[in-house]
């Protein structure tokens, strides 16, 4: 059984463990990564039966119009059983009245998000400002 919890309690070291398991930088800085979470405007937690952290997706928003989202991730160990969706569900009903919600993806998971009503925006590239190190070749 999964149990989602909106703005619920996370702390570092579980944050540091699901992000490190998909491979993902910011789970090198757990505190940053702590401290981003909570100062989201909205999250959304799965949860295990033993509790363990399996799930997150968390939005900023501009009160009004834009909202973004920075993380949606599953535990590698739980991905395809639903929970990515239910915790978008939960995210999207959130936000139902706001004009725009934005996310960057990665090519591999484009299909997941269009089938949550997501669409590429071909004339409009993402970019960013990273100070993220180079991974090593």
């Amino acid at each position: 059984m999964i149990i989602y919890e909106e703005n619920g309690p996370v702390d570092k070291e579980e944050l540091e463990e699901l992000f490190l398991q998909l491979e993902w930088q910011s789970g090198k800085y757990g505190g940053r990564l702590y401290h981003a979470v909570k100062n989201s405007g909205y999250y959304v937690t799965a949860r295990n039966s033993g509790q363990e952290l399996v799930g997150l997706i968390s939005a900023l928003d501009d009160g009004a119009i834009n909202v973004y989202i920075p993380y949606a991730l599953v535990h590698p160990d739980y991905q395809h059983r639903g929970i990515g969706k239910n915790m978008m569900k939960k995210l999207l009903d959130h936000y139902r009245d706001f004009l725009r919600i934005t996310l960057i993806s990665y090519s591999e998971s484009t299909a997941f998000y269009q089938t949550n009503g997501f669409s590429a925006c071909p004339e409009q590239v993402p970019m960013e400002l990273s100070h993220f190190p180079k991974p090593e070749s």
